[in-house]
Protein backbone atom coordinates (compact mmCIF):
# COMPACT_ATOMS: atom_id res chain seq x y z
CA UNK A 1 0.00 0.00 0.00
CA UNK A 2 2.64 2.43 1.23
CA UNK A 3 4.97 1.88 -1.94
CA UNK A 4 2.38 2.98 -4.05
CA UNK A 5 2.33 6.59 -1.95
CA UNK A 6 5.93 6.38 -2.05
CA UNK A 7 6.60 9.06 -4.77
CA UNK A 8 4.40 11.43 -3.22
CA UNK A 9 7.18 12.08 -0.46
CA UNK A 10 10.33 11.89 -2.96
CA UNK A 11 11.88 15.31 -3.07
CA UNK A 12 9.71 16.50 -0.09
CA UNK A 13 11.79 19.25 0.99
CA UNK A 14 11.29 21.36 -2.53
CA UNK A 15 7.46 20.88 -1.82
CA UNK A 16 7.38 21.63 1.61
CA UNK A 17 9.55 24.85 0.51
CA UNK A 18 6.75 25.59 -2.63
CA UNK A 19 3.76 24.98 0.02
CA UNK A 20 5.36 27.94 2.12
CA UNK A 21 4.93 30.03 -1.17
CA UNK A 22 2.27 29.70 -2.24
CA UNK A 23 0.09 30.36 1.39
CA UNK A 24 2.34 33.52 1.45
CA UNK A 25 0.55 34.43 -1.48
CA UNK A 26 -3.07 32.92 -0.48
CA UNK A 27 -2.83 34.56 2.87
CA UNK A 28 -1.17 37.57 1.16
CA UNK A 29 -4.45 37.63 -1.16
CA UNK A 30 -7.40 37.09 1.52
CA UNK A 31 -5.73 40.13 3.86
CA UNK A 32 -6.19 42.38 0.84
CA UNK A 33 -9.02 41.60 0.45
CA UNK A 34 -10.85 41.38 3.95
CA UNK A 35 -8.90 44.58 4.35
CA UNK A 36 -10.23 45.76 1.09
CA UNK A 37 -13.62 44.94 2.03
CA UNK A 38 -13.76 46.84 5.65
CA UNK A 39 -12.03 50.17 3.66
CA UNK A 40 -14.98 49.74 1.52
CA UNK A 41 -17.63 49.30 3.71
CA UNK A 42 -16.32 52.42 5.87
CA UNK A 43 -15.46 54.61 2.91
CA UNK A 44 -18.21 54.03 0.27
CA UNK A 45 -21.43 52.07 2.30
CA UNK A 46 -21.35 54.59 5.71
CA UNK A 47 -20.75 51.26 7.67
CA UNK A 48 -24.03 50.00 6.82
CA UNK A 49 -22.55 46.31 6.48
CA UNK A 50 -19.57 45.92 9.55
CA UNK A 51 -21.31 48.50 11.75
CA UNK A 52 -19.05 51.46 11.80
CA UNK A 53 -16.51 53.03 10.65
CA UNK A 54 -13.36 50.45 10.81
CA UNK A 55 -11.63 52.34 7.91
CA UNK A 56 -8.56 51.90 10.17
CA UNK A 57 -9.13 48.11 10.52
CA UNK A 58 -9.06 47.50 6.62
CA UNK A 59 -5.72 49.42 6.38
CA UNK A 60 -4.24 47.10 9.31
CA UNK A 61 -5.36 43.98 7.85
CA UNK A 62 -3.75 44.81 4.64
CA UNK A 63 -0.29 45.80 6.29
CA UNK A 64 -0.20 43.68 9.22
CA UNK A 65 -1.94 40.74 7.71
CA UNK A 66 0.63 40.51 4.95
CA UNK A 67 3.28 40.87 7.11
CA UNK A 68 2.38 37.97 9.70
CA UNK A 69 1.66 35.48 6.79
CA UNK A 70 5.27 36.57 5.51
CA UNK A 71 6.36 35.93 8.91
CA UNK A 72 4.77 32.83 9.44
CA UNK A 73 5.67 31.18 6.44
CA UNK A 74 9.54 31.58 7.21
CA UNK A 75 9.35 28.58 9.89
CA UNK A 76 7.82 26.51 6.91
CA UNK A 77 10.69 27.09 4.48
CA UNK A 78 13.23 27.09 7.25
CA UNK A 79 12.11 23.69 7.75
CA UNK A 80 12.18 22.56 3.93
CA UNK A 81 15.78 23.57 3.94
CA UNK A 82 16.18 21.78 6.96
CA UNK A 83 15.41 18.67 5.66
CA UNK A 84 17.27 19.27 2.34
CA UNK A 85 20.26 19.68 4.31
CA UNK A 86 19.55 16.42 6.22
CA UNK A 87 19.04 14.76 2.64
CA UNK A 88 22.08 15.59 1.56
CA UNK A 89 23.82 14.48 4.38
CA UNK A 90 22.32 11.48 4.26
CA UNK A 91 23.62 10.80 0.55
CA UNK A 92 26.84 12.27 1.07
CA UNK A 93 26.52 9.26 3.67
CA UNK A 94 25.27 6.72 1.83
CA UNK A 95 28.01 7.23 -0.85
CA UNK A 96 30.73 6.85 1.68
CA UNK A 97 29.12 3.75 2.95
CA UNK A 98 29.29 2.17 -0.21
CA UNK A 99 33.14 3.44 -0.89
CA UNK A 100 33.12 1.50 2.40
CA UNK A 101 31.18 -1.88 0.84
CA UNK A 102 33.69 -1.87 -1.95
CA UNK A 103 36.69 -2.09 -0.13
CA UNK A 104 35.50 -4.60 2.35
CA UNK A 105 35.26 -7.99 1.74
CA UNK A 106 31.21 -8.58 1.99
CA UNK A 107 29.66 -10.89 -0.26
CA UNK A 108 27.83 -10.63 -3.22
CA UNK A 109 24.45 -10.79 -2.19
CA UNK A 110 25.47 -8.66 0.94
CA UNK A 111 26.51 -5.76 -1.63
CA UNK A 112 23.74 -5.74 -3.06
CA UNK A 113 21.52 -5.79 -0.60
CA UNK A 114 22.68 -2.86 0.99
CA UNK A 115 22.85 -0.88 -2.69
CA UNK A 116 19.14 -2.20 -2.80
CA UNK A 117 18.44 -0.38 0.54
CA UNK A 118 20.09 2.61 0.09
CA UNK A 119 18.57 2.63 -3.28
CA UNK A 120 14.98 2.04 -1.64
CA UNK A 121 15.71 4.86 0.86
CA UNK A 122 16.17 7.25 -1.88
CA UNK A 123 19.65 8.25 -0.66
CA UNK A 124 21.28 7.06 -4.29
CA UNK A 125 19.50 7.41 -7.80
CA UNK A 126 18.79 5.30 -10.14
CA UNK A 127 21.73 5.58 -12.68
CA UNK A 128 24.10 5.20 -9.53
CA UNK A 129 22.10 2.03 -8.35
CA UNK A 130 22.78 1.51 -11.96
CA UNK A 131 26.29 1.65 -12.02
CA UNK A 132 27.06 -0.17 -8.46
CA UNK A 133 24.98 -3.15 -8.87
CA UNK A 134 26.04 -3.81 -12.18
CA UNK A 135 30.06 -3.46 -10.61
CA UNK A 136 31.91 -7.00 -10.63
CA UNK A 137 32.35 -8.19 -7.68
CA UNK A 138 35.91 -9.90 -8.48
CA UNK A 139 36.82 -6.32 -9.34
CA UNK A 140 36.25 -4.92 -6.13
CA UNK A 141 39.73 -4.00 -4.58
CA UNK A 142 40.85 -6.22 -1.85
CA UNK A 143 39.25 -9.16 -2.63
Amino acid sequence: MFKRLYPLYRNIATKIRKLAIILFIVDTILSIITGALFLIDALFLDGDIFGGELWWIGLLTIVFGSLISWICTWLLYGYGVLIDAACDNARISARAYISYLKKNKSTETEYRQEIWRLYDDCLITQAEYNRWIVYDINDRSGI
